[in-house]
């Protein structure tokens, strides 16, 4: 830190990449959470960041007394440079002086280099009190800038990373697809059964209970909400698996041997569904996971 009469020169090494330390200075919402002296907050923080761009930034002290300050941005280097004044305000919103601000940015490691200085000018008698104040409180806001920086860095951190923990996510999926599946097979079912939604193409017809068709519209639909519930799962998956398999070679394979020719996708998908969820149970989420505990 250097001073000199209505100077004022700060040195910081911030533990963060540049780009993120010129952000925290250039957006107001990040601004409004770091500027001004320790207990301070800022209810107004309006900034539009280009040369000739204003400046209005209210600082509420503890004891709740509002300290206006307008400026103007005079010279801005992304990310290397923010130049601009800053003037405080009397009762009557006349500026109390003018403040120089430069403030750059320099690489160094990863880390940044800031360097702030201050040049006052134009002052007026009642100003003194501000300007007693002034070193202290650019240094206070320049620690609440770090720490600021830090408590943000401390929440990335502890975000969780999607591609860490979407692995986690297996068996709660497992009991999805087992609910999803299941629905569409009690659908197949009650298309049989109950002509619902739709009836059995051509004529929107069911089909007779006492048919091989109609045994197989039973499980899909009674096994199927079995499934859907998770309730005796890896049995009632198995005698479904084959109640697939049968259906394919019957009335699929006959058809040709590719099932995307002879209708079977449906059949040899729901085989395979079935088969892996006899082995695998119902998932967590399930009548079967609830019995266990």
């Amino acid at each position: 830190m250097k001073t000199t009469e209505n100077e004022l020169t700060l040195t910081r090494l911030i533990d963060a990449p540049r780009n993120v330390v010129w952000k925290v200075w250039t957006d107001p919402k990040l601004l409004a959470q770091w500027w001004g002296p320790k207990g301070f907050t800022n209810p107004v923080c309006e900034i539009d960041v280009y040369s000739g761009g204003s400046i209005r930034i209210d600082m509420c002290g503890p004891d709740g007394t509002v300290y206006p300050m307008t400026g103007k941005y005079l010279e801005i280097v992304e990310p290397q440079l923010l130049v601009f004044t800053s003037s405080a305000l009397d009762k009557n919103g006349r500026p109390l002086f003018v403040v120089f601000n430069t403030v750059t940015f320099a690489e160094q490691s990863g880390n940044t280099k800031l360097v702030m200085h201050a040049s006052v000018s134009d002052i007026t008698p009642e100003a003194a009190p501000h300007l007693a104040g002034m070193e202290t409180g650019w240094t206070q806001s320049l620690v609440r800038l770090e720490d600021f920086i830090a408590k943000e860095n401390r929440k990335k951190s502890a975000r969780p990373n999607i591609l860490k923990t979407w692995p986690s996510w297996s068996s709660r999926l497992q009991s999805v697809l087992r609910m999803v599946a299941a629905f569409m097979f009690i659908l197949a079912g009650t298309v049989k059964l109950f002509a619902f939604p739709v009836g059995m193409p051509p004529h929107g017809d069911t089909v007779k209970l006492l048919s091989q068709l109609g045994v197989g519209a039973i499980l899909e639909t009674f096994g199927g909400a079995l499934l859907f519930l998770g309730l005796f799962t890896r049995p009632v998956a198995f005698i479904l698996a084959g109640e697939m398999a049968v259906a394919y070679f019957q009335f699929h394979f006959p058809g040709g041997i590719w099932p995307v020719l002879n209708g079977g996708v449906p059949a040899v998908l729901y085989c395979f569904v079935w088969f892996y969820f006899s082995a695998a149970g119902a998932g967590p989420w399930s009548l079967d996971a609830l019995r266990k505990k």
